[in-house]
């Protein structure tokens, strides 16, 4: 089975998630994490949340998925900056 991506840029106030649904822009509060939780679940269980390192932003990301059992990968905020 191929893995799907959906890359998220997190922010405290909102989180921007690009991916086969194109681009949607969430607060980043209680309400848009559980719509953020909704548009992963419909991409199937393949699917890989891939995001920036940001610090405490991240960390509460991370558990979030965690906790609902969605594969992620946290990547290096350097080499994002390098590769765009």
């Amino acid at each position: 089975m191929k893995s799907k991506y959906i890359g998220v840029d997190l922010a405290t106030e909102k989180l921007d998630v690009y991916g086969e649904c194109g681009h949607v822009a969430l607060r980043n509060d209680e309400d848009g994490r559980r719509k953020f939780l909704t548009l992963v679940k419909k991409a199937g269980p393949e699917t890989v949340v891939a995001y920036e390192s940001t610090g405490y932003v991240s960390k509460e990301f991370a558990g979030l998925l965690y906790d609902h059992g969605i594969s992620q990968v946290c990547i290096n905020a350097r080499k994002v900056h390098r590769f765009a």
